[in-house]
């Protein structure tokens, strides 16, 4: 005597990462998607099942770092049973399953979190009478990628953190000012778009899609705000924060503000404030065998008052405590206040010299992150 045969479901074939074309999307309310969210399930299909013979997932994907906004799909090798368990992914990430013929797809609420690593498993299946229809669970890790400079750039310009803004940029471009969507602020991440235009003219560079000194600058700046590391590095803190500072509309408290420093024959220190200038005063630079640096730099200490010891050019041993008015730019170089004889030549150890008076002034306009540009 025979008996019916028992259906199976099929064993995946594969787990990649796409960006959902064609596949039906979810457009809920944007949820921050912390710890404790879930997935939830639409209405699964149920067509009818294939049998056949088993297959086995051949090779996972080499570049599984994507766009976090894009569809998570598991392709069957036929469409699978109703009743079938759906796979999920840990941690919890707000979100909708569908089945779409063949392929099992998740949709997030809003987002992946960027640079972040998931696991996403396919559970077996049991079948009434005891069989294994499915074999044994499957397991994926997946890693969100980081989005890049360009994204850093685009978000930080909308942030008012650079001397740029963004241009362009189609249906993908955020409003000039107002609270957007966790997915919205999620697409200009992952997919940026627009071209950089300059604010202010004589503002220091910025050239998309590259590590400027003014990039490094911005980031520095967002990090202290925000009261992350500050290190000039776009890490999953900082990304994290900046995807939430563009859902809330965020933006840089006061004028983007840079320093030049003239040097080489009657030096003088200018402050630059959206594209003003609001202060220049005389200074002293670095003298002959210690010459203040050309370049531009990122402040990255800004202290009331620091204790400094080093060596001159001529070989003799300095130590000032209680230097006030600091912004270390470069190692031990600094903008500060000094008293001397005189100013606007080349004779300190090489940091650039104000007069105290003048130096609290421009210590008051100064923060981490502005730039301080050095030239002959």
């Amino acid at each position: 005597m025979t008996t019916p045969a028992s259906r199976r479901l099929a064993v995946p074939l594969a787990v990649v990462l796409v960006a959902g074309a064609g596949l039906a999307g979810c457009g809920g309310s944007d949820d921050p998607a912390a710890a404790g969210s879930s997935s939830t399930d639409a209405a699964r299909t149920t067509p009818e099942a294939t049998t056949g013979p088993a297959t086995t997932i051949t090779r996972w994907p080499k570049r599984t770092d994507r766009d976090g906004t894009a569809n998570v799909n598991v392709e069957l090798s036929a469409a699978p049973a109703p009743g079938s368990p759906r796979p999920t992914i840990s941690p919890k990430v707000a979100g909708t399953w569908s089945t779409h013929g063949t392929t099992e797809s998740f949709t997030p609420t809003a987002t992946l979190t960027p640079c972040a690593s998931y696991t996403l498993k396919v559970p077996a299946r049991t079948t009434g009478t005891g069989q294994s229809a499915l074999g044994r669970t499957r397991t994926a890790h997946l890693k969100v990628a980081c989005p890049g400079d360009r994204a850093a750039e685009n978000a930080l310009a909308h942030l008012r953190y650079l001397p740029v803004r963004v241009s362009g940029g189609g249906t993908t471009r955020l409003p000039s000012s107002g609270a957007v969507s966790r997915k919205a602020a999620a697409k200009q991440l992952f997919r940026p778009t627009g071209r950089l235009v300059a604010r202010y003219d004589d503002a220091p560079k910025v050239v998309s899609g590259k590590r400027t000194e003014a990039l490094q600058g911005a980031i520095m700046a967002f990090q202290h705000r925000r009261g992350l590391d500050v290190d000039g590095y776009m890490g999953p803190a900082t990304w994290r924060s900046l995807l939430s500072a563009l859902t809330q509309d965020q933006r840089a408290q006061g004028p983007y503000t840079w320093v030049t420093v003239h040097k080489g024959g009657n030096e003088s220190l200018t402050v630059h404030r959206a594209g003003a200038t609001v202060l220049t005063t005389v200074a002293n630079t670095g003298a002959p065998g210690a010459e203040t640096p050309s370049g531009s730099f990122p402040i990255f200490e800004h202290t009331p008052a620091s204790d400094m010891s080093g060596t001159n050019p001529d070989g003799s041993h300095y130590s000032d405590p209680g230097v006030p008015w600091v912004s270390y730019f470069h190692n031990g170089d600094a903008v500060h206040g000094f008293e001397r004889a005189s100013y606007g030549s080349q004779q300190s150890a090489g940091c650039v010299e104000l007069p105290i008076a003048t130096a609290k002034k421009v210590y008051g306009m100064l923060d981490i992150g502005d730039l301080v540009i050095v030239s002959s």
